[in-house]
């Protein structure tokens, strides 16, 4: 995304911020270091963790929250979710207990789901490369929720 906005650039690097930081520190560190459009996006970014939490107790309301997400947002999360999802697959190649390795990340396989819903319904706002590429990652994830073995075509570097 070499033409990403300066704000949403920002916003994708500072996105864990309010996992650490009360609301009213970062609101009033980011917007002023940073602006008001770069926290209305880091506030965007971060509210698409409340639709995954969302999505174990109400998967429609979920996809709504996606739904209003900017295209720029969408891609940045597609490509954050890109890293984190072949970073987990990688691991599991590489395990040499394969069992145990997914029995200490029951968390990520119960969001194997939400990972296929969000794609669903982001795809037609990102760029067409990094929509397949999360496509391919979500299938191979959704092989090992299912305890079948991964192929080695999980595309663990793009």
């Amino acid at each position: 995304m070499p033409d990403m906005p300066s704000d949403l650039l920002a916003a994708v690097l500072l996105h864990d911020v309010p996992d650490y930081a009360r609301d009213d520190v970062v609101d009033a560190e980011v917007g002023s270091w940073c602006g008001t459009n770069t926290l209305i996006v880091l506030w965007m970014i971060h509210g698409e963790h409340t639709a995954m939490d969302l999505y174990r107790t109400d998967p429609a309301a979920a996809v709504r929250r996606l739904d209003r997400l900017p295209a720029g947002v969408v891609a940045a999360l597609t490509a954050d979710k890109i890293v984190s999802v072949r970073h987990v697959l990688a691991g599991a190649l590489a395990a040499a207990d394969l069992r145990g390795y997914w029995e200490s990340r029951g968390a990520f396989l119960a969001l194997v789901p939400y990972f296929r819903a969000f794609r669903a319904a982001t795809a037609d706002r990102v760029p067409a490369g990094l929509a397949s590429e999360l496509d391919e990652l979500v299938a191979a994830a959704e092989l090992a929720r299912q305890g079948r073995p991964l192929i080695r075509a999980v595309p663990l570097v793009s």
